[in-house]
Order: C-alpha cells, then structure tokens, then sequence
C-alpha cells in the first residue's frame, strides 16, 4: 500500500509580455510502504492569470528545473518530510524569480 503526497502554491504574480502569470510550485508523491521510500516529484511553472487564455504550463529560464527526489523515510515521518521538502523548495522558487519581474 502507498500514500499519496500533494501540495502547490502560488508564490505571487509576474508580468511577461504584457500578461501576468501566477508564479507556482507543487509536489507530488507517494510513500511506498514495501520500501518504505518516498518518491516525490517538485516542479516550478508560470500559468496565466487570465481565464481566457490556454491553460499550459510555461517554464522560463529562470525557474529551477523539476527535480526528483526519493528518501527512505518511515511512514509516520514521511507526511512531515514531504512537508519540509516542499518548504524548502519554495524558498528555492521564491529566490529564482528576478526581481524586475516581480509585480
């Protein structure tokens, strides 16, 4: 049996190219009690605040690129080591953002 991990946040706005676009991190994973490993994906994107617009997930240069994780982790531990791990990516998000972009 497993678990499953999910988390996303909108950091605040940018404005490019005359749209503004919603700055946004998310997790998502699973704890797989067999190996007792949690597996997580964490990804960075922009996604246009305007509801007339396509929905897509842009990813400027700028942004971190997704990563990958997976830690051997006990099941009690894992709902708060997906918890810190995501803190910590934010953060990591939040500083990649120029701040000439920032609204």
């Amino acid at each position: 049996m497993s678990a499953h991990f999910s988390r996303s946040e909108i950091l605040g706005t940018v404005t490019q190219n005359t749209l503004e676009y919603e700055v946004c991190a998310s997790l998502e994973g699973s704890f797989d009690q067999e190996h007792q490993q949690l597996k997580l994906r964490l990804e960075s994107f922009l996604r246009a605040t305007d509801i007339r617009v396509k929905e897509q997930h842009l990813k400027p240069s700028w942004l971190p690129q997704d990563e990958q994780l997976r830690e051997g982790v006990g099941e009690e531990d894992a709902p708060d080591l997906a918890r810190e791990i995501f803190h910590g990516w934010v953060s990591k998000v939040r500083k990649a953002v120029p701040t000439i972009l920032h609204t």
